[in-house]
């Protein structure tokens, strides 16, 4: 039998080199010495580029900036009162946004509207359309294939019809554009393959968006039932109710036209 007295030799060096050393799926365990060292030419199994720096590794706890132990009590006082999360780096944008301007914007997008080219795909874009607020209660949408048009006005109000299917609306506004007559519009519009969603209610899920996540942080929209809110176009407002309370509050519908109102800390007030 042949016997390789040279290959026994390497192997009796490598166990001297730590007795305690274990190596499985790249990860290692030492008892003693440096973990990062070489051992008799074996590589390193985790290099000193993916180790955190000293500024990343603060970022990881809270800092200490009274010069004593900060306890946690003190921890969550650095925080806002009402927001459910403790660390300053955990917080979610509280900026209430344009939630119906982002909604129009969605149900505009990825129609080939009467006229236009629907090999072009410009005309699926899904930034094609901008959607603003105005004032006196309309919005203006702006179509970046007809940049010298000065936009379509809509009523405010239409918008916040959860019924309301703002694409066939502006299918007739671009077909009135392009001066094809009215039963032509009409005729194309039967012969369209699917249409988009209606409005919905955005402003109302945005609200108790951020009502929830204030105040039941690990719940979702459609497991909360502690909030409910509706729109009340007879009053311009959004009625909130709170069955924990239970409290019924009116949001005026101008406060949600700010896009950095933060409803959660009104409420809380």
């Amino acid at each position: 039998m042949d016997i390789d007295f040279g290959d026994i030799e390497c192997q009796r060096g490598l166990s001297k080199a730590s007795t305690s050393s274990v190596h499985a799926n790249l990860i290692e365990s030492y008892e003693s010495g440096s973990q990062g060292d070489d051992i008799d030419g074996l590589p390193k199994l985790m290099s000193d580029e993916y180790s955190l720096t000293e500024d990343e590794s603060s970022l990881a706890t809270p800092a200490n900036t009274s010069g004593g132990d900060t306890s946690s009590e003190d921890a969550e006082s650095e925080v806002s009162e009402w927001y459910p999360y403790k660390y300053p780096f955990c917080r979610l944008p509280t900026d209430f946004g344009e939630p119906l301007s982002e909604r129009a914007r969605g149900r505009l997008a990825a129609t080939c509207y009467p006229g236009e080219d629907p090999d072009n795909p410009e005309v699926y874009a899904r930034d094609r359309f901008w959607v603003y607020h105005i004032k006196n209660g309309f919005h203006v949408v702006m179509d970046d294939l007809y940049p010298s048009e000065d936009g379509f006005l809509v009523a405010s109000r239409w918008l916040r019809n959860p019924k309301f299917h703002i694409d066939k609306w502006y299918w007739r506004r671009v077909g009135q554009m392009r001066w094809i007559p009215d039963e032509e519009i009409r005729q194309l519009e039967r012969q369209r393959v699917g249409f988009n969603l209606p409005m919905g209610r955005p402003v109302e899920d945005r609200i108790l968006g951020r009502l929830i996540r204030s105040y039941s942080p690990h719940a979702s929209i459609d497991e909360d039932t502690r909030f409910t809110c509706v729109c009340r176009e007879e009053i311009a407002a959004y009625e909130i109710l709170d069955t924990v309370s239970p409290t019924r509050v009116l949001l005026p519908i101008y406060k949600t036209e700010n896009p950095r109102f933060d409803v959660a800390r009104w409420y809380r007030q």
